[in-house]
Formats: C-alpha cells, structure tokens, sequence
C-alpha cells in the first residue's frame, strides 16, 4: 500500500481508516501517558508553572503531546505492521520532525518529513499574550476605580465559597448550579458566596458583565476585588519562568519524547488559563491577608488548569478547609483524560480534598487512575429537569434527526453538519427533517457562514429546553462530547457518535450502556445505516428504550433533595456544627 501525504498535524484530518485505527491506537496507550506525565510531574513536586503549563494537563484539546503519541504509534503500525510506503509526512512541530526523522532514517526509510506552521507564529503568540493581559487587567482596573467597597464581609463567620462560571446571556442564570441559590433559605444564604469567572466575553462586554453581577442579590465574590498588581505581576512572569523548566529524558514506547514537552513549554499553548491558574491561587492568598475565613470551598472540577490553580491555593493558603471538586456533568468517559485525578496530582496538592459526582454510577469511573480517591454523590443540579415525567412524544408522520452542537470548535460543529449534508442524497423519504441545536454562544448566522454550502431545507434551528426538545426527536446525533448523549439516552432517544478525523474521538457515554441504544459512526456510510437502523425500528424496540432509559437515569443523575444540597455544600445541621466547632478549635 502506497500514501502519497500522511498528515499527522495537531487538528488536522485523518483518512476514515487511520482515524478508527488512531482511536484504537489511543484508547490502547491512554494509561500509559497519564503513567508516564505522572512520573514526569514527580520532578516538578510543587512547582505552580508547572501546573499550570499545558503537558502537565494531559488535555488533548489545548495539549498536542498525547496526539503526538497516538501519530507515532500509527505511523509505526502503517510501516511495522502494514508494510506502508509513505512518501511525505506533514507535521507542524520542529521537534515532532526530528522524533520522526530518527524512527524513519533507523528504518532506513527516504519519506520526505516536512513542517508546515501557522505563518508568523511568533508575532501571534505575542498578540495573544498582550490580548490575555488586557482581558484580565479590564476587571481589575474596573474594580479599583469603584468609589464603594466590597461588600463586608465579618471575619469571625465561615464562607463556603463556590467557584463558577458566567458566560454570554447567563449574567443572571446560573448555568452550573442550576436553582442552587434559590433552594437556600436566608439564613443560608448568608454563609454562601459565589467567585465568578467571565468566559466567552470580547472585551466590550467584559464590564457590562461585571456591572450585571455587581447589582446580583446573589453573594459574589469578585477575584479582582483583592487580587493585587503584584498578583497580576506574578501571574505574567510565568512567561519568564517557564521557560527555566527543563524537562528530564522521557522514553515513551522506546521513544523520547522529551524534546516535544520542552517545545510545548516554550509554546506556551495554555497562556490564557495559565494567568488565570495563577491568579486563583494568590487569590486565596489575599482572603487569608484579609482574615477571610473559609470553612469549605466547591471547585466546578474538570481538573483543567485553572483547577489546579484554585485547589492549589485553597489547599496552601487554607489547608484545613474542606474542599470539594464538583464534577456537575455528565461526559465523564475515559477518552476524556484529563479529568481523571491521579495520586501525583494528589501528592502535589493541586486536587481538591474530595470529588463530588452526580450519579453513582460515575463513582468507579472517577476512581479510575486513583482508586483512593475521596468521592461522594452529589445532586445533578444542572439536570434537575430529567427527573420530569415525559410530555412529549415525536410526531408520528416525521422522522426528526436533532443535531446538538456543543459549541467547543465551531470546526467540530461544521464537520458535524457536512457530515450529515452528504447523508442527504441517500436519505430520500420525505418525512425527514433535521433540528439544529446549537450551543447558546454559538450564533446561527456563525455556523451558516462557515458551513461552505447552500443550506439545506431540511436543517432547521431550533432553540430552547434541551429535555423538552430531545423527548420530540427519534434520534440524536453529537459529536460526541457533551452530556446531552446520556439525556438523549435517558429520554429514551437513540444516538449517533461521530467519530473524530482529526483527533481521539470523545465518546460520552458510559461502557456498561448497551450499544442497542447509540452506534459510533466515522463515515458517510455508517452515518447512513445508523439513521435506516433506528428509522425501522418499532414502538416495542421504543418502549424498551425508554424502560433502558429510566434505569440509566436511577444509575448515572441524582436527583436533587433539600438534603442533598445541605450535605453538598455541607450546610446539615449536624456537619456545619461540627464543622464550626472545629474551625474555632483551630483557630484558637
């Protein structure tokens, strides 16, 4: 077999079979690179620009290194094994290339190893570098030019601090704990503060939000409000500081690869969230200057770096507090590697003292690299909803297909689209039609604008209730990561997973689901007789599908009590006395 280019770039798009094989590939070495990260990070100890810098995250989103692995891996499997003659490989890593070029030239192989960059990378990263400074300076100047003060806050009275996020159009709805506020009585209220972080916001929109949540009757807490220049400083000398990290030899697969880590060190891929990992760790430094007392702190944990920057503080600056990683979703699938904690994570204080699920069935899941981890079940706030009585049924002379964007790339989107653009043609009933749900950042006017082709008559947008929306639809189909899989499934919907091309597919859905109710799909092909497949089924097959549903719900999302929710941020009667008992023992 012959390849004339074999693109092995970060993003880049994989032939059909490479990309099953890449998967594979993927899922096969997945333990051994969190081994392998793990033991690196053993050198670093504590070292906060570590943490903070993007090998260390094992994100394969923000991270290139695990691609890399996978590349290699493949690339040895089409010459080792499938006797492949490749005649050019494409790369965009000066030190990927020479990796390759010493496998190749041992190989006594001639293939062409050429590297193609974004043109004027350096210029870019420094643009970037000055947009992120300015981003994060805004609230902090806007803060300081306030003529009142912070609200007041009495040094004696132990806070639970819950760490959230505020996007576009959310100001006032709390997307990540949902009716968490409303579920707490006054007395309650008083004890329990919320530190927001704006995402998703041009910088003309960063102090309309801030103004917004200042005029909340929710309890904020703003990081800027005590956040001082020298943190700001501190935060932005990692640029500097970084690049004294050295990285030791690290042989993985018989392959070192500790060029390719020291090279992402230097590219500083994570900048933005490494100022902002940064400044939530001085920012408990500043409460305890401030005599903040912090009886209990709720991370919103994907155990990304701005994770760690928070429970490093917390468990620096207050380390007989309670802490908690709320994981609040439900994609919690081993594809996604990186928010499985692990015992170096642990030893180095940059995870919370526990892990909160919502649905016992995600209790091993979690515990997979790290079977002593502390976990307990939390209410699924943000699914609150799910534990509704069905309403609403499909109409029964259409076939509706619902396509949920998640909003992450809007290139993920799009191929999700083309994707089912192509099926059209083969799809010729007339009774379909396909709901177009996208992300609520993501404008329609975006997607049609980088959808390439007329649209189509049958894609419709649709907004709104998710649940609402899914229990009216027969099938769904997703990209694969987002928790809207397992609430399709839990209402009964079967789903369609596309499988990456251009990177290790997320399938969000846990393995103890019987593949009755949802298929992976890579080709143009699969996608078709997927469709055809749940099309033909009958009302036994959805009666039963909605029975599997019922039990995967009682399994994976707990429902939310009053007594849940008090035992979650530790306000039961019994535990916050003790609690307080406690903190005063310390403190005296």
């Amino acid at each position: 077999m012959n390849i004339k280019k074999l693109d092995l770039r970060f993003n880049s798009n994989l032939d059909y079979d490479h990309a099953i094989l890449y998967d594979a590939i993927a899922e096969n070495i997945r333990q051994g690179f969190i081994n392998h990260i793990g033991i690196l990070s053993k050198k670093f100890k504590s070292n906060m620009d570590w943490w903070v810098a993007s090998p260390s995250s094992r994100n394969p989103d923000i991270s290139p290194l695990f691609h890399y692995c996978c590349a290699f891996r493949l690339l040895q499997e089409l010459i080792d094994k499938r006797n492949t003659v490749i005649e050019e490989i494409i790369v965009d890593s000066l030190a990927f290339r020479d990796t390759l070029l010493k496998y190749l030239i041992n190989k006594r192989l001639t293939t062409c190893v050429s590297v193609h960059q974004p043109k004027h990378k350096l210029a870019k990263k420094i643009v970037n570098i000055i947009y992120v400074l300015i981003r994060l300076l805004i609230p902090f100047l806007y803060m300081r030019s306030l003529h009142f003060r912070r609200k007041t806050i009495h040094s004696n009275v132990p806070l639970t601090l819950i760490d959230t996020f505020v996007i576009p159009g959310f100001e006032r709805i709390d997307r990540y704990y949902t009716g968490l506020w409303e579920d707490l009585n006054s007395l309650e209220r008083e004890t329990v503060y919320f530190v927001p972080t704006l995402a998703g916001f041009s910088l003309m929109q960063i102090l309309p939000a801030y103004k917004q949540l200042l005029k909340s009757r929710k309890n904020y807490l703003i990081k800027e409000d005590y956040l001082k220049l020298n943190d700001y400083l501190y935060a932005f000398n990692h640029v500097l500081r970084v690049r004294r990290l050295r990285v030791p030899r690290v042989i993985f697969g018989d392959v070192d690869f500790s060029d390719l880590i020291q090279e992402e060190i230097y590219d500083m891929r994570s900048i933005g969230s490494s100022f902002v990992a940064l400044l939530n760790y001085r920012f408990f430094l500043r409460l305890k200057q401030n005599k903040i007392s912090i009886l209990h702190t709720i991370n919103w944990f994907e155990n990304q770096i701005v994770d760690k920057g928070w429970n490093a503080g917390v468990r620096t600056f207050y380390p007989r507090s309670e802490s908690t990683g709320y994981l609040g979703f439900t994609n919690l699938c081993y594809s996604f590697i990186s928010v499985f904690p692990t015992k170096y994570e642990e030893s180095a204080k940059v995870l919370p003292k526990n892990i909160a699920v919502i649905g016992q069935g995600f209790s091993a899941i979690i515990r997979k690299y790290m079977p002593s981890l502390n976990v307990e079940v939390a209410p699924a706030l943000r699914f609150r909803s799910i534990w509704e009585k069905r309403e609403q049924f499909p109409h029964p002379s259409r076939f509706t297909v619902m396509i949920a964007l998640d909003g992450e790339k809007i290139e993920y989107d799009i191929d999700c689209l083309q994707q089912l653009y192509r099926c059209l043609p083969p799809l010729k009933e007339d009774n379909w039609c396909f709901w177009i749900k996208p992300h609520p950042n993501t404008s329609e006017v975006k997607i049609k604008m980088a959808f390439g082709e007329q649209w189509p008559d049958k894609f419709m947008f649709v907004r709104g209730d998710f649940n609402e929306l899914v229990e009216q639809t027969n099938v769904l189909f997703s990209n694969g990561m987002t928790s809207t899989c397992l609430e399709a499934i839990i209402k009964g919907v079967p789903v369609i997973v596309l499988g990456k091309r251009n990177r290790y597919t997320f399938i969000s859905i846990p393995e103890s689901i019987p593949q009755e109710v949802w298929r992976l799909c890579y080709t143009v092909e699969d996608i078709v007789e997927a469709l055809r497949f749940f099309y033909n089924q009958g009302a036994g097959v959805q009666s039963r599908n909605r029975l599997l549903g019922g039990e995967v719900r009682s399994k994976y999302i707990e429902p939310v009590t009053k007594k849940g929710i008090k035992q979650f941020l530790r306000l039961d009667s019994n535990i916050r006395n003790s609690q307080l008992q406690r903190h005063k023992v310390l403190k005296n």
